[in-house]
This record gives C-alpha cells, structure tokens and sequence, in this order.
C-alpha cells in the first residue's frame, strides 16, 4: 500500500477521535486533510451538501468551488453559492481553520447557509424596482399635465382645462394611496396600526370599496355584480379601512379578469361574523402561490402581470385581523380566483 493511501486512511480512521467537535457539531462541518480530501462529514453538512459519504476522496473545492484551503496556521472566510440539483443555488458563508489537533494536519470548514438572507436581499431589490416601476407612470402624467397648464394655458378651454385638471387629481390620488399604502403595511408590522370601528352597514362597506375601485373597473369597461343576503345585520368596522380592503380586492379581480368581465361581490351571515368575498373570472392563483399570498412583497401570478408592488393583501390581511376577523383564498376553485374575509357583528 502506498504510503500517502495509508496516511489517508489513518486520518480517516482517528478524525473522530482526534476531533470529537465535528462528531457533535451542529452546525453544518467538514474535515479535509492537508490535501483537501474530505474525510469526515457532519450530519447538518451532509443534510445541506447531500451525503457527502456517497462520493468519497472528493475534494473541498469540489464541493465548494469557490473554496480553497487555508494556508498553515490561517483562518480564512469565503463567500459564494453552489448549484445543487433540482434545487435553488445555496449561498453559504465559509470559515477554514487549519487543525492542530492531530499531528497528521487537516482542515475543518465551518458551513453557514446564507440563502435565507440572500432571498430577502433579492426581494428588497425587486420591491425597489416595483415602487419605482409605480412612481414612474403616475409622475409622467403628472409632469405632462403641469407642462401643457403652464405652456398653453391661456389656449386652452373651460372642458380641457377641467380634463387636464381631473387626470393631475387622479394622478395624485394614486400616488396618494402608494404612500399611504407603504406607511400602512410599515405600520402593521410594527403593531402600530389601530382601527376606530363602529356599527356600519354591509351595503355601506361595499359601496365605499365600489368607490374607490371604480377607476379600474371602468377601465377595463367591467360590470359589479352585488349578491347580498336580506336582512344582514350591522357589522363592527373601520369605514376608510375596510374600503380599502374592498379596493384592492376589487382592483385584482378587474386586472385579472378579462375587459368587459363581471366580477361578484357577496355578503353572507356566517354565525357571529359576516363574510365578504370578491370573485373574479381571471386565470386562478396556482395552489403552490397561494400560500404566500398574503405576505408582503409577494407577488404571486406570473407571466403578463399588473404592475403593483405586492402589498395590498399583506395590508389587507392586517386590517382585517385588526378588526377581529379572518382573510383567506377560497381553495380548489377550477376558474378564477376568489378572496374572501369575515367581519364581526356589531
């Protein structure tokens, strides 16, 4: 036998012994000899890398490519991501350390798995570039308004001065209501929102929603249809806020649903609460999506997708529960797509 086969195999043999850390690690470890062979595995290393016992004599830097080994008597840090199969890229934080537990040398590699942090990096950057995506339009209008008023003011008539100034309106109202919407979900999730409900109608609550929806819908040239059971009592709620609710449901269903489509709103008694929902004709939410719906930032449908920035569910949902009730997605539907939320009784 070769001698440097029966120093590798004498490592192999006393890395448990000579180093008891690695065997109770928790954290994911890797134990190289002085070459780079890996010779011991953790359970948390094998359960992130895959079983590392099923390739043996492969080397660190097979593993980690963007990992080499320390030099003697260095510690040393390395960043980078490694391509898993099947799987998303897994981005992990390295720290080598030359051993001087055992008179043959080695290295052990401590793995922290990163991917987490780099997901939430990723979805700050995209929520960047949706708000931005959101500010751009309305302040185009805007901008394009103010320079007709100013350069052809005096030219121009009593119906386009009153058209000019009604679309500056509108336009300000949406950026109004972007603002108010990034103030709000900053709100919910730092415990600082509060609602002021009172005993209110169900007609009145749909009827400030259908409000404030209204642009959209008439947008996509798109008809409510209001399905309402007699005799509802009153419900405890926050007037302004749970038209917003109804708003932003409202809103998705005329983007998802095609121009001219109808979009239902019922109102039924459920025991002590009553429960709204909003049903469009659109292409459905995958079950896979429908989990994370009511997070902030998610954005769930692929493909042709309205602009938005992704938190009008996730504020919806803290509104609702604020008042004592419960949103949710109605599952297993074969056609469109249908949210609904209780409130409860005055």
């Amino acid at each position: 036998m070769a001698a440097h086969d029966r120093l590798t195999l004498a490592a192999s043999a006393d890395a448990d012994d000579a180093c008891p850390l690695l065997r109770s690690a928790h954290l994911p470890a890797l134990f190289t000899d002085e070459r780079g062979v890996v010779l011991r595995a953790s359970a948390a290393a094998n359960k992130l890398l895959g079983d590392v016992r099923n390739a043996p004599g492969q080397t660190v830097s097979t593993l980690l490519p963007f990992v080499t080994p320390p030099g003697a008597g260095e510690v040393q840090y390395w960043q980078g991501s490694v391509a898993l199969h099947d799987a998303p890229p897994l981005h992990l934080d390295v720290t080598g350390t030359p051993l001087s537990c055992r008179p043959a040398g080695g290295h052990l590699y401590i793995l922290h798995d990163t991917s987490p942090f780099a997901e939430i990096d990723r979805i700050k950057e995209q929520f960047l570039f949706n708000v931005a995506h959101e500010l751009r339009g309305p302040l185009a209008v805007l901008d394009n308004a103010l320079e007709i008023l100013g350069d052809s003011y005096a030219e121009l008539s009593a119906v386009e001065m009153r058209r000019l100034i009604t679309s500056a309106r509108h336009t300000a109202a949406r950026l109004r209501a972007l603002m108010d919407d990034l103030l709000s979900a900053g709100a919910i999730q730092a415990g600082r929102f509060v609602v002021r409900a009172r005993p209110e109608t169900v007609q009145r609550l749909i009827d400030e929603g259908l409000a404030a929806a209204a642009a959209t819908i008439e947008a996509r040239q798109q008809a409510v249809e209001q399905q309402i059971a007699d005799g509802l009592p009153l419900v405890r709620a926050d007037v302004p806020a749970i038209a917003r609710v109804f708003a932003n449901l409202l809103s998705n269903a005329a983007k998802y649903s095609p121009e001219g489509a109808t979009v239902v709103v019922r109102a039924v008694a459920a025991g002590t609460f009553v429960r709204f929902s909003v049903e469009d004709t659109g292409p459905g939410i995958p079950v896979a999506q429908q989990e994370g719906l009511f997070d902030r930032f998610y954005r769930s449908r692929a493909g042709n997708e309205p602009p938005g920035i992704g938190l009008g569910l996730a504020i919806a949902r803290g509104v609702v529960e604020a008042h004592g009730g419960t949103i949710d997605v109605e599952r297993d539907r074969p056609q469109g797509a249908c949210v609904w939320f209780t409130l409860p009784l005055a």
